[in-house]
């Protein structure tokens, strides 16, 4: 999904009609990407839940979760694999676990639990890595629409980048190379796996 607001790209370049929509596009695309990548997360896109597995040694009521959790919507403890699916699984109460080591909105690394947790436990739930809002934040727009006409100034300077559409002689920064940047990079980069 492009991030970029291309009405204000183009308004920032000075651009009248739309001989290069397509190529703002591409830059927008290319540079969402890029943020995407960056932060961990895709944004303008509602959050699904998946399943994941966890291996518990048996040894601890906590179980470390190697990525981060936002929601929980179900644990399974238990069960076997019967070469399709896991069978004979016991669904665990809310009551019966708490989410520990984090918060909402960066995720929790861990869960513990009445006993102590052993086996695969499969743990449903929306994820740390996934963005929980339908709608790309303001900031995110804003940077990426910005950073699109810095892209797209550098492409039409001159040959050794120093040449503006303008005609004055101005060195063109790198796309992305601008402080707040990286601070809404910082913002909502997803949480790190942890390794156990």
């Amino acid at each position: 999904m492009a991030y970029a607001d291309l009405a204000a790209v183009k308004a920032i370049l000075g651009i009248m009609g739309t001989a290069e929509d397509a190529r703002l596009g591409q830059i927008s695309d290319a540079l969402s990407l890029a943020f995407d990548e960056a932060t961990g997360l895709t944004f303008g896109t509602v959050a699904t839940t998946s399943t994941r597995e966890v291996n518990a040694p048996g040894v601890s009521t906590l179980l470390v979760l190697t990525e981060p959790i936002r929601t929980v919507i179900g644990i399974e403890t238990d069960g076997s694999w019967n070469g399709a699916a896991w069978a004979g699984g016991t669904t665990l109460a809310t009551d019966e676990y708490r989410l520990v080591y984090g918060d909402a909105a960066h995720g929790y690394y861990g869960i513990t639990g009445s006993g102590l947790w052993y086996g695969t436990v499969r743990v449903t739930g929306q994820w740390a890595n996934t963005q929980v809002a339908a709608t790309t934040p303001a900031d995110v727009t804003y940077v990426v629409t910005y950073a699109v006409a810095r892209q797209y100034r550098a492409e039409k300077a001159d040959n050794d980048g120093t040449l503006g559409p303008d005609g004055f002689a101005v060195q063109v920064p790198a796309a992305t190379n601008f402080g707040l940047w990286d601070k809404t990079v910082a913002k909502y980069r997803a949480p790190l796996a942890l390794v156990v």
